[in-house]
């Protein structure tokens, strides 16, 4: 997450860090250790702050190419099948979900 989060602040050449964390996530999440970590579960206001990260990366098109895309999208399959994920993606104002339909739609 720290890569993600340099890359969101540099304007450098990050994308291969990017392509390569958004795949190392997406495999990583398979496990469910690992859903722990990125949900920051049981760390009070930051469980689930990293969900609302990916789902902005996503639908920003200048800072994630389409490749990485699906890789995120494959995260947040992956930690929706926790009930933090779950209540991370469909937080109270529905803000992760409205930006993810409008992207869709």
């Amino acid at each position: 997450m720290e890569i993600l989060r340099g890359s969101s602040k540099t304007g450098g050449d990050a994308s291969g860090d990017l392509q390569l964390t958004a795949k190392l996530l997406s495999n990583l999440t398979l496990h469910q250790e690992a859903i722990e970590q990125l949900l920051q579960k049981g760390k009070g206001p930051l469980e689930g702050y990293f969900v609302s990260w990916i789902v902005s990366a996503i639908v920003t098109e200048d800072r994630v190419k389409r490749d990485e895309r699906e890789y995120f999208a494959g995260v947040l399959t992956n930690v929706s099948q926790d009930k933090v994920g779950r209540a991370a993606l469909l937080d109270s104002s529905g803000a992760n979900l409205k930006v993810l339909s409008e992207e869709v739609g």
